[in-house]
């Protein structure tokens, strides 16, 4: 069996976070196309590299912030089966003779949002591990850019833990080895030209609320746009409104932007505009 059949025969602490609509980079429905449908996802150039790179510098790093936290490594790649459920699987990077999980991750330039904590995604992952392997704590270390590492502690949470396992296992349960499809994200589905669906119910009643919202806005928005004139016909030639008290209430300031004068770009690069131009394709909806 590859190497990819064989994670497709379980649920990894990778796919947590996304069965749990957390991860950025991955959703639940990529999740299901590998684990139902066995579709491979696939990866940038520069992903690859992010990861190659990862992997090389896992041990560097594991090592360094054991050293900083005065630990002992133990174990490292540890592979970790749920007591009840065999498709609940993991692997930790490594864990201490302190008995603490450790997480090693890399990254690029330091993020501000890393400042307290580490982002949800790499949380639930560390709590999942850390659940599997019954153990309270996780020593988490992020190098930066190469070049500046950044050490979190984190604590088990029990409650936490046993809502992603029963996330997954259902999950597991009524998507894998069930029937339920998970909906394909809407910005995934190619569009056929010229092809026909016949309407749902509930999507015509859809529609005629979304009609009368869009009719709402429409009338809101001409109040809008009358109330708008009335407080800027107040200015006059001013900048700002105040009351008798000279509290500043509003202000109507002149702002100024650069944008390019597309007739006089093309009449200058003449045919060769086209390679200055992008197209790009998107879904208009009509009512």
């Amino acid at each position: 069996m590859s190497d990819f059949l064989y994670r497709c025969s379980y649920i990894g602490s990778t796919d947590v976070s996304a069965i749990l609509n957390a991860n950025p980079f991955k959703s639940i429905y990529d999740v299901w196309c590998e684990k139902k449908n066995k579709v491979q996802s696939t990866f940038l150039d520069d992903q690859l590299e992010r990861m190659k790179w990862g992997l090389l510098l896992e041990d560097i790093v594991l090592k360094e912030a054991c050293e900083r936290m005065s630990l002992v490594l133990d174990k490292t790649q540890v592979h970790t089966t749920h007591d009840k459920y065999d498709f609940l699987r993991g692997t930790a990077d490594g864990i201490t003779k302190e008995n603490f999980l450790l997480e090693s991750k890399t990254s690029g330039e330091f993020n501000k949002s890393y400042d307290d904590e580490i982002p949800p995604y790499y949380y639930i992952q560390a709590n999942y591990l850390m659940g599997l392997n019954k153990v309270l704590g996780c020593i988490f270390p992020v190098l930066f850019g190469g070049n500046r590492l950044k050490i979190y502690t984190l604590e088990f949470d029990k409650e936490f833990y046993e809502l992603c396992i029963d996330a997954c296992v259902k999950f597991w349960n009524k998507s894998v080895l069930g029937n339920e499809v998970i909906p394909t994200p809407i910005d995934k589905i190619k569009v056929e030209t010229g092809t026909q669906a016949l309407i749902f119910e509930d999507t015509k009643e859809s529609i005629e609320i979304l009609k009368k919202l869009k009719s709402d806005i429409k009338t809101l928005e001409k109040h809008a746009e009358f109330h708008e004139n009335v407080i800027k016909t107040n200015f006059g030639s001013a900048e700002i409104l105040v009351n008798q008290s000279g509290n500043k209430i509003c202000t109507y300031k002149e702002s100024s932007r650069t944008s390019f004068d597309d007739k006089k770009l093309k009449e200058f690069l003449g045919e060769n505009v086209s390679s200055y131009q992008k197209t790009t394709n998107y879904r208009t909806l009509r009512i």
